[in-house]
């Protein structure tokens, strides 16, 4: 059997509203034939319609003679007559009826709004009330009228001349441990010490309360606090190493005097063999009880500094206390100096981005340009052993009392890549659910519970055989493959930081009906610094759609923040790709000189490098003083 199939061309659009007329009996719609028919703008005359709702019905046939599924639409006719506002009145918990309330002086007009005017209430109980208000139009017809809750009091003048703490358990008011203030209206500013001797170890409620000179008491006010002991150690010894981790006990030893507590300790770093740039050293130290503690990191920069005759050399963090006053770096003077190591005490620092500025003077005086180094000061937590895992959905049974996640193997202090099955069968079909993950640790500690959403569907409108993410070059490649699809429209691409809240990055054009292995694939070009959430949302013909597994990739924080392209370059511009913006790019040589600084205010930007030699420089993107990634750029002309 021979079968001719030739593309058709939609030859006829019309509507009808409420009621069908037959196919080719309903409201032509003027169009032009095509294959494909969109963005139709037509006008209804709905003269005759009554108010109300209503459904507009539309179809078109193909030159075949075949007509298509008949779309419809729910709309609403109503007729608002044009009319101007000329009275505003307002009433208090009684209606006295319409026109008879309280009349506020307004401007006359379509909209009346910024209005305001004093409402007596001297003459109403203390408590609560409702205030009514409504306006008119110039027909006669009345607003809705609109209420609003609102509380009297009075609130006499007192002093306050008592104040009392408990903690965990209320003793009753006056009962509690007194604390001495002056009493007046406002205390404020005032410590006391609180004896917890008797507490046991975790968490407990500090209560504070105060009484005026009329006897009322105040709110309770709560807060949270954690008692802990921390049992005294010695450290026994101190190691470092530069930029990469050689395990516990393998780094450089520092000798040091066993105590419980070192400090002012100076050593000699040999930097000879580094490049000069950027470079990070790490710190810790191990007690006698052989626990390590968190290992420091500071970024330092290795420089020639090409000044002749430099007898000093000093630096400062953040501020600058003027020229000589900063802290000195020993040096032994000459026309150069280089290989130097300079150990900076950044325990008094917060957390966060701070900037490091060195400059040194020569003996007749001179000081150099000042040179500043972003760094980021981080404090890391002792990773614990996790020797229990629990889940559960939707509703949490309480720590200890979800359903126990088996483990195979020999448990550290990081489980990644891990799985276990989870029985879903009580759940409701087709309704979105919610499954939480938490662990305990050896010193029975829960961690935070980790929450995953998802749909559990009967309904399988495509067949997944595969999907797959994977870290290459910086960039995030997605890949997945289905066996069979029905009806599908397309893959919407979704990228969560906390695999909670996705958001969509791209769209992918499905195969709609196939029996045949479909492969696709999407690349996130822009990554986020940590751990990158991925899962594919596919969505039918008729808008019906299902999420498939979650797949995640961690971008180390050691992978640069921004991509350059057309790198190495023959001297023609490179291609700047970050998400950081605005912010800055210095180009610096390998003796750290910076040669050119470039704005960053888009996403995707060329730097022209016209005038820089062959060689290899360093590009640093920065933003507020704070260095945020540094990559290689090699020119080769």
């Amino acid at each position: 059997m021979l079968i001719n199939a030739a593309a058709q061309t939609i030859d006829s659009v019309e509507y009808f509203i409420n009621t069908d007329p037959g196919f080719g009996n309903g409201t032509g719609i003027a169009t032009t034939n095509a294959a494909d028919i969109n963005d139709i703008t037509l006008n209804i005359n709905t003269t005759s319609l009554s108010n109300g709702f209503n459904n507009l019905y539309v179809r078109s046939r193909s030159s075949n003679g075949h007509w298509s599924l008949t779309k419809r639409w729910l709309f609403y006719k109503d007729a608002i007559p044009a009319a101007n506002i000329n009275r505003l009145e307002y009433f208090i918990d009684t209606d006295p009826g319409f026109g008879n309330g309280t009349n506020v002086s307004i401007t006359p007009g379509a909209s009346v709004s910024d209005v305001f005017w004093t409402v007596d209430l001297t003459v109403l109980a203390n408590g609560f009330h409702n205030i009514f208000i409504r306006s008119r139009d110039d027909n006669g017809n009345w607003a809705i009228t609109n209420k609003w809750l609102f509380f009297k009091d009075i609130i006499p003048s007192v002093n306050i001349n008592k104040l009392e703490y408990f903690v965990d358990n209320d003793p009753g008011f006056g009962n509690g441990t007194n604390v001495t203030i002056t009493p007046g209206a406002n205390v404020a500013d005032v410590f006391w010490t609180v004896d917890i001797t008797g507490l046991t170890n975790g968490f407990h409620n500090i209560f504070i309360r105060s009484k005026d000179n009329t006897g009322n008491w105040s709110i309770t006010n709560k807060w949270l606090f954690f008692k802990d002991i921390i049992p005294a150690a010695n450290v026994n010894k101190l190691e470092y190493f530069i930029d990469n981790d050689p395990g516990f006990g393998n780094g450089t030893n520092v000798t040091i005097t066993p105590g419980a507590n070192i400090a002012d300790v100076f050593w000699t770093v040999d930097i000879t063999g580094l490049t000069n740039g950027f470079h990070n050293i790490f710190i810790r130290s191990k007690d006698n009880a052989g626990n390590w503690s968190i290992t420091n990191k500071w970024l330092f920069f290795k420089d020639i500094i090409p000044s002749a005759n430099v007898n000093k050399l000093e630096y400062f963090v953040d501020t600058d206390p003027g020229f000589g006053n900063a802290t000195n770096v020993p040096v032994t003077a000459g026309a150069d100096i280089s290989e130097l190591a300079i150990p900076v005490n950044t325990s008094a620092f917060s957390e966060g981005f701070h900037t490091i500025f060195i400059r040194s003077k020569d003996n007749n005086g001179n000081w150099a340009i000042t040179n500043k180094f972003g760094f980021f000061n981080e404090s890391r937590p002792v990773p614990l052993n996790i020797k229990k895992a629990e889940y559960y959905f939707n509703t949490d049974p309480g720590f200890g009392n979800g359903t126990a996640i088996t483990f195979t193997t020999p448990i550290g202090n990081n489980i990644a890549d891990f799985s276990f099955p989870a029985d879903i069968t009580a759940l409701p079909n087709n309704t979105p659910h919610y499954l939480f993950v938490r662990t305990l640790d050896s010193i029975n500690k829960w961690s935070l519970t980790n929450v995953v959403s998802f749909t559990k569907s009967v309904v399988v409108p495509v067949s997944w055989l595969s999907f797959d993410a994977t870290l290459k070059n910086k960039v995030v490649l997605l890949n997945w493959k289905t066996s069979s699809e029905s009806n599908s429209s397309h893959f919407e691409i979704e990228r969560s930081i906390d695999g909670y809240r996705f958001e969509k990055m791209g769209e992918v054009k499905a195969a709609g009906n196939s029996n045949t292995t479909s492969e696709y694939e999407f690349t996130d070009r822009l990554p986020v610094k940590g751990m990158n959430y991925y899962r594919i949302k596919q969505v039918d013909l008729d808008g019906k759609f299902s999420y498939s597994a979650i797949r995640k990739i961690e971008i180390k924080t050691d992978v640069p923040l921004f991509v350059i392209h057309n790198n190495p370059s023959n001297g023609s511009a490179v291609i700047i790709k970050t998400s950081i913006t605005p912010s800055f790019v210095g180009i610096f040589d390998m003796a750290g000189r910076k040669l050119k600084e470039i704005t960053i205010a888009n996403h995707t930007q060329p730097v022209n490098l016209s005038g820089l030699p062959s060689g290899t420089y360093h590009a640093v993107l920065y933003k507020d003083a704070a260095v945020i990634a540094v990559e290689k750029i090699v020119i080769q002309q």
